[in-house]
């Protein structure tokens, strides 16, 4: 059988984290959450110091490293994600971004 990609978004608040680490150990597959590695250390500065623009950016960036670091990672097992791509689209378009982007071509992992 092939690895699953799934992801969940949604609200702060709505479930998702818990509903995704309880599929993660139904499925003996591995939760991670984003952003990862580098992209999880820088955030809060980001949070902090970054126009909405350069906000996006640096979330759009790190949405495709995590695509990259999952890829490899479905190689060996499933994987669940808490929060991806579209959450990051959904926030900043709240905030009132409204860039004119084509994620199709950013060659990202589709769940």
């Amino acid at each position: 059988m092939k690895n699953l990609f799934i992801v969940f978004e949604g609200l702060d608040g709505s479930g998702k984290t818990t509903i995704a680490k309880m599929l993660s150990c139904e499925l003996n597959a591995l939760y991670i959450q984003t952003p990862l590695g580098y992209y999880n250390q820088v955030r809060k500065l980001i949070d902090t110091r970054a126009d909405i623009t350069e906000h996006f950016l640096f979330y759009l960036a790190a949405v495709r490293y995590a695509s990259e670091e999952i890829k490899k990672l479905l190689k060996q097992q499933s994987v669940i994600c808490d929060r991806y791509l579209y959450s990051t689209i959904a926030y900043h378009r709240a905030l009132g971004l409204t860039l004119d982007i084509d994620i199709n071509q950013m060659n990202l992992l589709v769940p």
